[in-house]
């Protein structure tokens, strides 16, 4: 259901729900927190309850995801939850299925397929709360990321295959360098980012 495309769902799979009686299970492996799927699972109702029943199968422990959530090497590393495998899938072929996802794959993706987790920040440019500043309504918060001097440089790219209907991102940022002393900073700052 991670795939699905967002106006499948909109234009058909919520109308057969809206039958009484009707009901929808969805299951997938969960992507990244901006993946539409992870968005429905972790929406919340004004009480803070999740809005949809869900059952979330992660074998990565609280307290390993906490202390290592920056390296994702290192948080499949837990063996706390493994006794919530499933029977058909041994512990060894676990093991050896991270060992290649994390010296030949993407252990990020290792992190998603083989141990449930949604991943936010691993393998992104900048972090999520980074962005997430960027754009923030509090003018505090966001005005540390504006500036008054011209860029040096504005960067554009397209990505054709990111999603969307036209399947196209195209994000855009300036590159200001800055000088202080006799040390140069840099600095590039996401200002535009949009899908089609």
């Amino acid at each position: 259901m991670a795939y699905m495309d967002e106006t499948f769902f909109h234009e058909t799979v919520l109308p057969l729900v809206a039958r009484e009686g009707a009901c929808l299970i969805g299951i997938s492996t969960p992507l990244t927190a901006a993946n539409f799927f992870t968005k429905l699972v972790t929406f919340k109702n004004d009480d803070g309850s999740l809005f949809f029943k869900t059952l979330h199968i992660e074998l990565i422990c609280n307290e390993c995801r906490k202390k290592k959530k920056k390296d994702v090497k290192e948080m499949i590393q837990c063996p706390h939850n493994l006794h919530k495998l499933p029977t058909w899938r041994p512990k060894e072929r676990q093991d050896r299925l991270r060992i290649i996802s994390e010296h030949f794959g993407d252990p990020n993706m290792g992190a998603r397929e083989l141990f449930g987790e949604i991943t936010e920040d691993f393998g992104n440019a900048l972090p999520t709360d980074e962005i997430e500043a960027v754009f923030s309504e509090d003018l505090k918060v966001a005005s540390q990321f504006l500036t008054t001097e011209n860029p040096t440089f504005i960067l554009v790219a397209i990505d054709p295959n990111y999603g969307g209907q036209s399947e196209t991102a195209i994000v855009s940022g300036y590159f200001i360098v800055e000088r202080h002393n006799t040390e140069t900073f840099t600095g590039v700052v996401c200002i535009f980012f949009s899908v089609f």
